[in-house]
């Protein structure tokens, strides 16, 4: 069902879903540790992940007979039922194995919703860019207050992970935006990537703009467009820099030698699992151990997706991982060709999520649901922009014939 007002759909089910995702990243922020605090009850987060993931699935039951499997929800439909089945046969404990693969179905439904949701729209305006924008101002906000609030209540310049939920919904917002309102976002985002003091955050981030500058600059076929591009990156190193000097040192001593090669366990933890992977036997190699053995070893998950899913899932799970970042390759790459409007949200989309996959983890992320999500809305959108181009070649064929 869906309303409309002016020019503009208004969807039930996208204002439902709304309503259910806030009450579960409120709950989730005000009790993670990712926001400083510690031992406190987190059994409501859980409620509203299963009631998201519920509402999810009744959506995708009624409309699943007109979907298309079509990349990456193939990848992700596999995805999910390997990881399911790994973790079966390896008897990883039971709340293990329901969050996990409650996260791995939760990818293919975001997939399926909001694919089916933009579909149903048509052509018109979608409900979906004002929801993307309100989350993408309320995860700025987010990351500020958080950086404030742990500042007074822990003595301490906090490191955010919060920031990845802003940079997921960048993607979004640049599906309908160019020009002006594209800078102010991205101005927006620099802020709250600096106030974040994550180094994921600041190499992607740098690596966004550069890719979302080309791709303006073979569209513009302008020099103008590469001194905006060195402009830009300038602007964000010395504001990087100034953030620095008012933390006193804190960000530029996490990018120090020592801290990008120990910083948070990375290289004793790489060590670790290779040492595993190179000592396991064939079945083990091939098939995987199971999610659970990861936290086991490291008492965390590794900070690397390539490792973790060769280690946890195996030669075949790395194989289904990796045809997944190569299926949003394939799709940027066809629309950089095609010189659409469209590639700079794919590219930043997927330039994000590759850098995340090497330093941190997207799979494993709850910000997850905006990661694979977009692919399905944006999916939907190509199909509405063919089927109008279609109509419009037929009605000037059909003109040209009276």
């Amino acid at each position: 069902m869906k309303l409309k007002i002016k020019d503009r759909y208004f969807s039930i089910a996208l204002f439902v879903l709304f309503v259910i995702y806030m009450l579960f990243t409120i709950s989730d922020l005000s009790t993670s540790r990712q926001s400083g605090f510690k031992d406190v009850d987190r059994s409501d987060v859980y409620r509203y992940l299963i009631l998201m993931t519920s509402y999810l699935f009744v959506y995708a039951v009624f409309n699943i007979k007109k979907l298309k499997l079509q990349q990456p929800l193939t990848s992700l439909v596999l995805m999910a039922l390997w990881t399911i089945l790994v973790n079966i046969l390896n008897g990883v404990s039971v709340w293990v194995f329901l969050v996990r693969s409650n996260m791995a179905v939760l990818w293919c439904l975001s997939y399926i919703f909001f694919n089916r949701l933009r579909s149903k729209e048509g052509g018109g305006k979608s409900s979906i860019e004002i929801c993307s924008y309100i989350l993408l101002l309320f995860y700025v906000f987010a990351t500020i207050y958080y950086f404030f609030d742990m500042m007074v209540r822990l003595k301490r310049i906090p490191v955010l992970n919060v920031v990845y939920y802003e940079m997921a919904l960048l993607p979004w917002v640049l599906i309908v935006n160019s020009g002006k309102n594209k800078k102010w976002i991205y101005l927006l985002s620099m802020i709250v990537v600096m106030f974040s003091m994550k180094r994921g955050a600041v190499i992607a981030m740098v690596l966004m703009l550069l890719a979302d500058s080309y791709i303006n600059a073979k569209k513009t076929h302008s020099y103008k467009t590469f001194f905006r591009i060195v402009a830009t990156v300038f602007l964000f190193t010395m504001a990087i820099i100034l953030t620095d000097n008012l933390s006193g040192g804190f960000l530029s001593q996490r990018f120090s030698g020592e801290e990008l090669t120990e910083g948070s366990g990375r290289a004793e933890q790489y060590s670790i699992i290779w040492e595993y992977i190179k000592d396991g036997d064939l079945l083990e190699l091939m098939f995987g151990r199971g999610t659970e053995k990861s936290s086991q070893i490291l008492g965390l998950i590794v900070h690397n997706e390539w490792l973790y899913f060769i280690f946890c899932f195996g030669l075949v799970g790395l194989f289904i991982y990796a045809s997944l970042i190569g299926s949003f390759i394939t799709k940027s790459v066809s629309e950089l060709k095609k010189n659409s409007d469209l590639a700079s949200a794919c590219c930043t989309m997927t330039v994000l999520y590759f850098v995340l996959s090497m330093l941190s983890t997207t799979y494993n992320g709850y910000f997850g649901f905006w990661l694979f999500g977009f692919w399905g809305y944006l999916n939907a959108e190509l199909e509405i922009r063919q089927n109008c181009q279609k109509q419009d070649l037929n009605g000037v064929k059909a003109n040209g014939t009276m």
